[in-house]
């Protein structure tokens, strides 16, 4: 049987940089080609030119000037045809383009995606906001080989499907930018794989990886012969690059999905590292409270930056509890991270005596306890600004949906990295890091004792708020599922607890707004792809 070799390239591109993607593109391909002297086609994913999500970026009036530089030098330079994503510009409408480049002869095949997902399914990429849908499918062929071409939702249009039955083809080379949701990791495979048993075609799927802002690009590339054979799996969210024989059919390499907890956790690592390295900054910290959201954040950016860039600042006032330093300068010590202890007892007393008319009455209450997390945000700016390192915000999605959290205080912070994680996924994360080394990283302690932001006398999370597993499957129904309360009730939760909590989601639309960037990784984020009006009635 005659050979024919693809290099699937799981990418992650450096979003707006044309210039350095190209030459990335290149040294791949030379390496590649290189390596394996009978590689006839390379595969890269969906926008891979200029990154994803690009936003406004795309109407900047020079970007199609530096994609049509680079389409050229390409062309030029490349030792084997390439198949990449990037955007395209025809009578002043943008497309979201997949092209075809040959060696000396240019772009000779180019198919724009037809079909745009819903605002729910394209998950913050905003591809129908900036792109104007193609209309026609689009096919090529290498050494006698007839290739297909999809990009994105198009894997799903039955039309173009069937007239790729139609006009003969037996690959289907699927490019996206698929992003990471938790529970969902399997669904692209799924879907190549109905593909492949439904149609005489096989299917190449090439996705990004790695994180971009709010967005984790899941990698996952899959290779699935017709009949339904998986061929090759890519790992999660690293960039990964293989060589495979279409034609000869064997296995190349499966790489397992792994458990949900590991999958959650891999990803938050990977948005931490990749945003830090984007951004420039020389590593991270955080307000160590000896609560469970600052101890999980304090370990994912261990894992994802190096023990030696992080810092942890215990801020204490008169009432965090002595078992609370205890256990934020145990999990320190634990981790190898630098450690400080600031009292914000001082800053407190000189914004009470600022204030001293204003707070005459004495009637303190809220007042005084957003003040003590105003003080610390104070402090972990400024450290910051000193030391160079991002402030990590350790609020979850629970928190964030309810505004149990204090604007300019808690709230603080560059990067949000539990932003869009549910507190009972808090706690499942926790256990789950735990339990991966022999001694915890995380004092059990912290995960076992009831939570409480201690900025009052033997204040509890509990005494605000609905239990945690109410909470949750609330915000769950209501954010991410989108059902109304009457549903939610009917479904067995409590109608009082049920009309608390979305009262106090609609609500915090105003906080939410003003919060850090953090990586969705549930099938509706705040700020993401879920942003509702401050001021509205409903």
């Amino acid at each position: 049987m005659a050979q024919f070799s693809v290099a699937v390239i799981q990418a992650k591109s450096r979003l707006g940089d044309v210039a350095a993607n190209t030459q990335t593109i290149l040294d791949e391909a030379l390496r590649l080609t290189a390596a394996n002297s009978q590689l006839e086609l390379m595969i890269f994913p969906e926008q891979a030119l200029l990154g994803m999500p690009a936003y406004d970026l795309l109407l900047r009036k020079d970007l199609e000037q530096r994609v049509e530089h680079a389409l050229a030098r390409l062309a030029a330079e490349l030792p084997v045809p390439i198949v990449l994503g990037f955007p395209r510009w025809v009578k002043g409408e943008c497309f979201n383009a997949l092209g075809v480049i040959f060696p000396q002869q240019g772009l000779l095949a180019e198919h724009h995606q037809l079909a745009f997902e819903d605002l729910q399914q394209d998950q913050g990429l905003l591809r129908q906001t900036y792109f104007s849908a193609g209309n026609q499918a689009t096919t090529f062929t290498v050494n006698g080989h007839r290739f297909g071409l999809a990009l994105g939702s198009d894997i799903f249009r039955e039309s173009l499907l069937a007239e790729y039955q139609a006009l003969g083809v037996e690959w289907l080379l699927h490019c996206a930018n698929g992003p990471y949701s938790l529970g969902q990791e399997e669904e692209a495979v799924n879907a190549s794989s109905q593909v492949a048993n439904r149609y005489p075609f096989g299917v190449v799927h090439c996705n990004m990886a790695g994180g971009q802002d709010g967005i984790i690009f899941q990698g996952g590339s899959h290779i699935v012969a017709a009949q339904g054979k998986t061929l090759y799996q890519a790992p999660l969210f690293e960039t990964h690059q293989l060589v495979c024989d279409l034609m000869v059919q064997q296995t190349a390499a499966i790489f397992a999905w792994p458990q949900e907890e590991a999958a959650l956790y891999g990803a938050l690592v990977r948005a931490l590292a990749d945003y830090v390295a984007a951004n420039g900054f020389k590593g991270a910290l955080l307000g160590l409270s000896g609560g469970i959201d600052s101890a999980l954040t304090l370990v994912i950016a261990a894992d994802a930056l190096g023990a030696e860039n992080v810092c942890a600042v215990m801020m204490p006032f008169d009432y965090t509890s002595a078992m609370s330093k205890e256990d934020a300068a145990q999990q320190a010590k634990i981790l190898g991270v630098d450690y400080k202890e600031i009292p914000i007892r001082a800053p407190f007393n000189g914004f009470m005596g600022l204030l001293a008319d204003e707070l005459a009455d004495g009637n303190l209450g809220t007042t005084e306890e957003n003040l003590q997390a105003r003080c610390r945000g104070v402090i972990l700016m400024a450290l910051s600004n000193k030391n160079g390192q991002v402030v990590l915000a350790c609020s979850n999605k629970s928190e964030c949906a309810v505004g149990y959290s204090t604007l300019y205080g808690d709230m603080v912070g560059g990067y949000s990295l539990l932003k869009d994680v549910p507190k009972t996924w808090v706690y499942r994360l926790a256990r789950w890091r735990n339990a991966q080394q022999d001694a915890p990283v995380i004092p059990w302690r912290v995960i076992e004792r009831p939570p409480t932001a201690e900025l009052a006398p033997g204040q509890l999370d509990e005494n605000s708020l609905p239990d945690y597993d109410v909470l949750d499957e609330v915000v769950e129904r209501y954010v991410v599922q989108q059902q109304d309360m009457a549903t939610i009730v009917a479904a067995g939760l409590p109608e009082e607890e049920v009309r608390l909590v979305i009262s106090l989601i609609d609500r915090n639309e105003y906080k939410r707004q003003q919060g850090a960037l953090g990586p969705k990784v549930t099938g509706r984020a705040f700020g993401v792809n879920r942003r509702y009006p401050v001021s509205y009635r409903w």
